[in-house]
């Protein structure tokens, strides 16, 4: 079962395991940074990068803007522009690319800054806790870098070939 449809960390108990889940935008934010901190001396095409994880490209657009507004990319238009490292991925913590990444959602509705509709929101214990929780998270997470998710030279310097969804794609 999951519990509430517009929480962004969702807990799903079954056969007694928590899972934890991030949105897909965070999800792939993750995949890109990884991509990226891989070839960290490297400028990347948004073309590129949504041709490799087959993803629409205004989507891939949206996640770059998110994260060069939050300072671990920079975008330069133009030739020879694209998409790199704003800082070594050995500064970039986990935790911190994470909280970057889901600025806009909130663990639960009572932790948007807009006005909630929770009726109990008063009486409620379990905030406090939820709260704590997602700090420790990302507190977990800040001890892992990018560098220590980066996944090295998947898109070589200048060509690749890769699977996706099992049909064969080349990119140039």
């Amino acid at each position: 079962m999951i519990i509430g449809d517009n929480w962004h960390l969702k807990y799903q108990f079954d056969s007694g395991s928590t899972n934890l889940k991030l949105t897909s935008f965070t999800d792939y934010g993750l995949r890109i940074s990884m991509l990226i901190a891989g070839s960290p001396n490297r400028v990347f095409s948004t073309t590129e990068l949504a041709d490799f994880l087959s993803l629409p490209k205004n989507h891939l657009s949206k996640i770059i803007q998110t994260l060069v507004r939050g300072k671990i990319l920079v975008s330069k238009r133009g030739h020879g522009g694209g998409i790199s490292l704003s800082m070594p991925p050995e500064e970039i913590k986990l935790g911190d690319l994470i909280k970057i990444l889901e600025q806009k959602q909130s663990l639960v509705e009572c932790f948007s800054p807009n006005k909630s509709n929770c009726t109990i929101e008063h009486l409620c214990r379990l905030k406090v806790r939820l709260s704590r929780a997602e700090e420790k998270f990302l507190e977990d997470l800040n001890r892992s870098t990018l560098q220590d998710i980066a996944i090295e030279n998947i898109l070589n310097e200048k060509n690749w070939k890769g699977k996706i969804n099992d049909k064969i794609v080349e990119h140039s």
